[in-house]
């Protein structure tokens, strides 16, 4: 297996913010179009309160219906929405791209993304207590398909993020991957408030 040096380590992470960004916005251009077609509302919050309790030490208890909302929760959620889509396309990068060799396709990112499907499934789920894969929720198939199709657009959004990040560090210019990666995470907190405001 390829050593990876300092220098290409920093290439990969800011590629990642890079990869990461079009994956979680592609899902959330998506979400934002269900929720216009269907009303399923789009709550990060909830996430925000697991992360916000997460940090206090005080998750305890495996029903987070029981804990009060946190004041700051929504943006904590948001924010953690995008670090996670951004780690994930570190791993991609590394575990796939690095690691096993691979060249970039939709069908690998595809299938990364629908792997990733186990933490809202057996993680998540079980944590809102609906049991393994929504099955203790009011529509088990509805969140079931839902959380499918996210999955499915954040893979087609980290192959397209892939395919973009792959043009810009052609240019071999440090600093303008830098500054690309620093102005999309900046956008990433514009369209999470703008998303937000809207639903």
């Amino acid at each position: 297996m390829h050593t990876l040096t300092f220098s290409e380590l920093i290439k990969i992470f800011i590629r990642g913010i890079i990869i990461g960004f079009f994956a979680t916005m592609f899902m959330d251009l998506w979400t934002l179009f269900l929720f216009f077609i269907t009303g399923h509302p789009i709550d990060w919050g909830i996430i925000g309160k697991v992360v916000g309790y997460l940090f206090q030490g005080d998750l305890i208890l495996p029903d987070m219906s029981q804990y009060h909302a946190l004041e700051y929760q929504n943006a904590i959620g948001w924010m953690t929405h995008y670090t996670v889509g951004f780690i994930y396309a570190i791993a991609f990068e590394l575990i796939v791209l690095h690691g096993l060799r691979y060249k970039v396709s939709l069908l690998k990112t595809l299938l990364f993304a629908w792997i990733l499907m186990f933490f809202p499934f057996c993680v998540l789920s079980p944590l809102f207590s609906h049991g393994f894969f929504f099955m203790d929720s009011v529509s088990p198939l509805h969140n079931i398909l839902y959380t499918i199709s996210c999955h499915t657009m954040f893979g087609i959004g980290l192959w397209l993020g892939t395919l973009l990040s792959k043009a810009i560090v052609k240019s071999k210019l440090m600093a303008r991957w830098v500054i690309t990666a620093g102005l999309l995470m900046l956008l990433a907190v514009v369209i999470s408030c703008l998303i937000t405001w809207i639903v």
